[in-house]
């Protein structure tokens, strides 16, 4: 259809001198707007899965959020129902888990089985009980309706990392012998798999081909992603795609506008017009994307950490693990400091329009962003505050519904789409 243009003029009268028509001294001023409507611009679908999230074991995310065993509010598996009917408000189509720089030391025949094995986690600094694992998580997932997408530990084998994939999707064989002896004879059929989180290097980009080869070899039809971009600088090594685009399916990239990891801060008006701005994060690695190689088109984006603000964490970093007691004084009490991100009063309209401002860069980049994670779904900076006697829907909740329920499948093409560019 031929493009043609549309244009109306609305005319609205205004009263400029209070509520009592009477003591108008002039008339009233007309304004004027146009609208323009242009019917042969090319539309495309967006991916629904810009609207996922992620969880991490880092706070109060899985235990003490979804995963809550003894509580009143959970059923007889641990799982707390009030959560998960709140978050089915969001239509949530995927979540990726463990982590995140939890899954550095994560290691998932630990998490299987009847016999768990718990470990101190020197990411986070606490004791990890294993007791929400692989199967766990494929429950959480099925009763969310959500896609479920694994983040390996790009620390551990390949042959670890491979094993996992059989574990999940296998129909025969000594891995799916030992799920279906774990309570689960029937395959999880894990379709999206991330090599590690957040790393770069020459190392790790050889370890990323290497390992998206042995895993496709277990089962072809799943899709790898690796870690591409995390920060401000957007910059995506060239290596990665003359290395292992081949074998890339999506291109991770992670970003959050407000840094709370060691002090905490909020976003006041000008901190949220610069967030809001560089929203536009997704365009920008599209665009890197399309300078860096020719895989560019066959390596969509999966912004699989997003948020306003980063979560909490005082005295310790993901990326540099350090050896700590959970019981010692000083680690009790950074890891409580966590607790600051829980705080409902914090979350304000910054959170809402910051969330509906990234979402509008994803639909207009629909091109190139095809999934999206908040970081994270609930507690910390999460949409869902769950705490012990209920929940508490935060600001950003109540966008994400909105977007989530409430729009259209098409949304105009980016490459045809009029004003700026930017986010």
């Amino acid at each position: 259809m031929a493009q043609s243009v549309f244009s109306s003029v609305l005319l609205a009268s205004v009263s400029m001198s209070g509520v009592n028509p009477s003591v108008q001294e002039s008339p009233s001023p007309s304004l004027e707007a146009s609208v323009v409507i242009q019917t042969g611009t090319p539309v495309i679908q967006y991916d629904p899965m810009i609207f996922g999230g992620f969880i991490e074991h880092l706070g109060k995310q899985i235990y003490g959020g979804f995963f809550e065993p003894g509580s009143p509010l959970a059923d007889e598996d641990g799982f707390r129902l009030d959560v998960i009917e709140a978050i089915r408000e969001l239509k949530v189509p995927v979540v990726r888990w463990p982590g995140g720089c939890f899954v550095d030391s994560y290691h998932w025949k630990k998490g299987v089985g009847e016999n768990r094995q718990p470990y101190d986690d020197d990411r986070w600094g606490v004791r990890e009980p294993n007791t929400f694992g692989t199967h766990e998580f494929i429950e959480l997932c099925r009763r969310l309706e959500a896609e479920p997408y694994i983040c390996q530990n790009s620390l551990a084998s390949i042959q670890e990392m491979a094993d996992w994939v059989g574990y999940c999707n296998d129909t025969t064989g000594p891995l799916a012998e030992l799920r279906a002896k774990n309570g689960h004879p029937e395959p999880f059929n894990v379709e999206i798999w991330s090599v590690g989180n957040e790393k770069v290097g020459k190392g790790y980009i050889d370890k990323v081909r290497d390992t998206a080869v042995a895993m496709k070899a277990v089962d072809p039809s799943i899709s790898v992603t690796c870690s591409g971009s995390h920060g401000p600088s957007a910059y995506i090594d060239p290596y990665l795609f003359e290395t292992a685009g081949a074998h890339l399916d999506l291109l991770s990239v992670h970003e959050y506008w407000v840094p709370n990891y060691q002090k905490h801060q909020t976003p006041g008006l000008p901190r949220l017009h610069d967030a809001l701005r560089e929203a536009g994060g997704a365009h920008r690695c599209g665009r890197r994307l399309d300078r860096q190689g020719r895989h560019a088109r066959a390596a969509p984006i999966a912004f699989d950490e997003w948020n306003l603000r980063s979560w909490h964490h005082p005295g310790f970093s993901g990326h540099h693990p350090r050896k700590v007691d959970p019981q010692d004084p000083e680690v009790i009490a950074l890891i409580k400091a966590r607790d600051k991100s829980l705080e409902p009063s914090l979350y304000t309209m910054a959170d809402a329009l910051f969330c509906a401002s990234f979402f509008n860069a994803c639909l207009r980049h629909a091109d190139e962003v095809t999934m999206a994670n908040i970081a994270c779904l609930v507690n910390q900076t999460g949409p869902l505050y769950v705490h012990p006697e209920g929940i508490v829907r935060r600001t950003h909740f109540h966008t994400m519904a909105m977007y989530a329920t409430l729009l259209q499948a098409n949304v105009a093409d980016g490459a045809h789409r009029i004003g700026p560019t930017h986010a």
